[in-house]
Order: C-alpha cells, then structure tokens, then sequence
C-alpha cells in the first residue's frame, strides 16, 4: 500500500520489493505463523485420549515372545567366561579353516539375500 508517495506494509507483514523495468513495486508475501489466519482443528473428538485396540490371538502370541525374547541376556556371560578361560590356558585351539568357512557362508547368505 502505498500513503503519501511511500510504500507502507500491513501491520505482521515484512517488506517485500521487485525489481520491474518500470521500477521498484511492492510485492506481498505469503502469510507467516505470524500473520496467517487461525485454522479450525480438523475431526477433534473429545474422547481422543482413549483408543480401543483388539489383537487377534497371534498378535498377543508375538507380543508374549517379544516380553520373553527382551529378558533374554543378548551375551551368554557363562559362555564368554568359559571360552576366556580356554584361551588364557592355552586349551582354545582356533582353527583357520572353519573361520574362512564361515565368513564364507555369511557372504553367500548376503549374496542370496540380495537376489
């Protein structure tokens, strides 16, 4: 809008000018946070706090197997112990040949798992 020969914005609105062969113009911008109108709350029930969900027999089975598989250890501390003991007294015996085998099979399973 333009008062008195300057260019002045509504109230909440930044400035904005183009630059036009024929000279400088206002140009407004698109509504902000600020400045744009409030939006009605689309489909708000009063009751939305609280959902009513029914799972099917299968669904509670996996649920029970995920409370039980999130108990399990992820380290077997026991195993862990025993093999540190076989290796300090020398009774761990590593063999090359099985470990390249598999490393082997991982690559295999990862190229299959690719297809």
């Amino acid at each position: 809008m333009t008062v008195a020969g300057r260019t002045v914005c509504p109230p909440n609105q930044e400035a904005a000018m183009k630059i036009d062969p024929t000279g400088i113009k206002p140009v407004a911008l698109p509504a902000t946070a600020d400045n744009r109108p409030a939006q009605a709350k689309a489909n708000v029930r009063a009751d939305a706090g609280q959902i009513d969900v029914n799972l099917s027999a299968r669904a509670e089975q996996l649920k029970q197997l995920e409370t039980q598989l999130a108990a399990l250890p992820v380290v077997d501390h026991a195993k862990v112990e025993r093999i540190k003991a076989a290796i300090i007294s020398g009774e761990y015996v590593i063999r090359p040949e099985n470990i390249a085998a598999g490393l082997l099979d991982s690559v295999r399973e990862m190229l299959n798992a690719g297809r």
